[in-house]
């Protein structure tokens, strides 16, 4: 999740920078609606993708201490994690687990190939070409989908975690805390719609 949301805000850097230099009909082509527009879209979509990598890695690290975060509605507001911990069994902390890590996984990496996609775009013919950072990057990060479980896999793996998740009382789902959703998440959703309301 980390390496995905790490390849995007690169290449949304690389593509912010190309399209404030070149320059097309004598104004750079930052000025062309559509390209402005990807980049809005780019930018509002990474900070979602970090929020999924850090609720994974808390998540993960809450686990290996047999803990469960009290943010999450187990017990009320004023009881420490640990005493949290033993009111949900050790399966349930496991589920909560696998439900942010594949999560992330997923959201993170089948976004950061889209947001890609864009960013490569706004290079034009340059963004072919094998030696430029963006081409290097968008190839790079088509593995991301694939390798430490395919996409497939861990929406398979989420759907499996929804019972442990729907054990936490007053439990929000990601999805839940933004208002709307972006461009790229519209996308994702096409191609797992049984995740729209999961992730």
């Amino acid at each position: 999740a980390f390496q995905a949301v790490s390849t995007a805000k690169r290449g949304y850097k690389l593509a912010f920078e190309y399209a404030n230099i070149r320059e097309q009909y004598n104004k750079p082509i930052i000025s062309f609606p559509e390209v402005s527009a990807k980049l809005k879209a780019m930018q509002k979509q990474i900070p979602r993708m970090e929020d999924y990598a850090y609720r994974a890695a808390f998540s993960i690290d809450r686990h290996t201490r047999s803990w469960i975060p009290t943010d999450v509605g187990a017990g009320g507001k004023n009881i420490t994690e640990k005493v949290a911990a033993k009111m949900l069994p050790s399966i349930v902390r496991e589920g909560i687990a696998h439900y942010y890590a594949s999560s992330a996984k997923l959201y993170c990496s089948e976004i950061s190939n889209t947001l890609l996609y864009d960013a490569q775009q706004i290079f034009g013919g340059m963004g072919f070409v094998a030696e430029t950072e963006i081409n290097k990057i968008v190839r790079d990060a088509r593995v991301l989908s694939i390798y430490e479980g395919t996409s497939e896999i861990h929406s398979w793996a989420i759907n499996r975690a929804r019972k442990a998740v729907g054990m936490i009382p007053r439990f929000k789902y990601p999805y839940q805390e933004y208002k709307e959703m972006t461009v790229y998440e519209t996308m994702l959703f096409a191609r797992f719609p049984h995740l729209k309301e999961l992730i």
